[in-house]
Formats: C-alpha cells, sequence, structure tokens
C-alpha cells in the first residue's frame, strides 16, 4: 500500500482507501482510545477491528465506465464481472426500457 492508504474489509470485501489517516481522525474524534488502537495497529503493521462510535452509513460504488475531466470516457477492467450479471439481470427485469445491449461484448 501507498503512504496514508490502507485496505479496510467491509463484508468480506477489501477497499482501498486514500487519505485513511484523515478519514479515522474524522471517525474517531469522539474516541481517543479508538484512535489510539488504531495507531497502535497502523505502527505495528497489524490488522485489527475498531468499532466506530456512531455508525457509518457506506456506500460501495463499483464502476467501469466513467468521464474524464475532458469529457471522454473511459472504459476499466471489469475485475469481478459485474457488468456481466448487471446487463443479465437488467435484461430479465420486465417493463424496464434498455439502453445497452447486452448481448455485445
Amino acid at each position: 500500500a501507498q503512504p496514508n492508504t490502507v485496505m479496510l474489509r467491509l463484508f468480506k470485501l477489501a477497499v482501498r482507501v486514500e487519505g485513511i489517516v484523515e478519514l479515522v481522525e474524522q471517525l474517531l474524534a469522539s474516541s481517543p482510545s479508538g484512535r489510539r488502537r488504531f495507531d497502535r495497529l497502523l505502527a505495528a503493521g497489524e490488522t485489527g477491528r475498531i468499532d466506530l462510535p456512531v455508525p457509518l452509513p457506506t456506500y460501495i460504488l463499483y464502476w467501469t465506465a466513467s468521464v474524464a475531466p475532458d469529457g471522454q470516457i473511459r472504459a476499466t477492467e471489469d475485475l469481478y464481472d459485474v457488468d456481466t450479471r448487471l446487463l443479465r439481470a437488467l435484461n430479465q427485469a420486465e417493463g424496464a426500457r434498455h439502453w445497452v445491449d447486452a448481448s455485445r461484448d
């Protein structure tokens, strides 16, 4: 991992988070003991669990296409084969209007 980047494990999913120290400072602002535990784990290079003082709604978004600042469409590799499953489900949905042809690869 790059400096200030940590892998978080959420729901059996590993997520790379940049700026983790700043994020932890905000999330554990009201939990000095949680912050001390994080600092110890990070310094030791160990993993561990730290419960947040307040539940945090978390949304995991997985994009394989995006628009660059210059307006160009960028496509990235679908590492988890989500696009195929999503398109299959959309094509099987009744009453839905589809703009994507799932038969194309």
